[in-house]
């Protein structure tokens, strides 16, 4: 009987060695599974993070668009109001100079010593320039 036992034994432990591979080979098929949809898992998530910073993205150029097309207008108007300002001083300075001009003329047209000194210091100058011109050319 000893060596019945003993093949009996011997049986029984290559019987529980095979169970406990084949244990070992559905926990490791287990953990396989497992792990394949931990993958599947994460590479779903990381596509639906994609597809939020996509949108989210794509919302904010939009945003960034409309506030540009917004503050475009109201530059446009703040240009042309900074424009007809610049051009209503402008038109402000030229009446004020010409208002200067013509008090002026009337003035001069109007006292009669200021008009002879007038004519006569142009006078003056016209001679003195072409006095010196013809001196300049019959000189040495």
């Amino acid at each position: 009987m000893g060596i019945v036992q003993t093949d009996r034994a011997l049986e029984l432990a290559r019987v529980a060695e095979a169970a406990a591979q084949r244990r070992e080979e559905l926990r490791l098929d287990s953990e396989r599974a497992s792990m394949a949809l931990q993958l599947e898992a994460a590479a779903n998530q990381a596509a639906l993070d994609r597809e939020t910073v996509r949108e989210r993205a794509e919302a904010e150029a939009a945003g960034r668009i409309r506030e540009a097309r917004e503050n475009e207008e109201l530059n446009m108007r703040r240009m042309a109001a900074e424009a007809e300002a610049s051009r209503r001083q402008m038109l402000d300075a030229v009446n004020t100079v010409f208002a200067h001009l013509s008090s002026g003329v009337q003035e001069l047209l109007t006292d009669m010593v200021k008009l002879r000194t007038l004519v006569a210091t142009v006078a003056a100058l016209a001679m003195g320039v072409y006095g010196a011109r013809e001196a300049a050319r019959t000189g040495p």
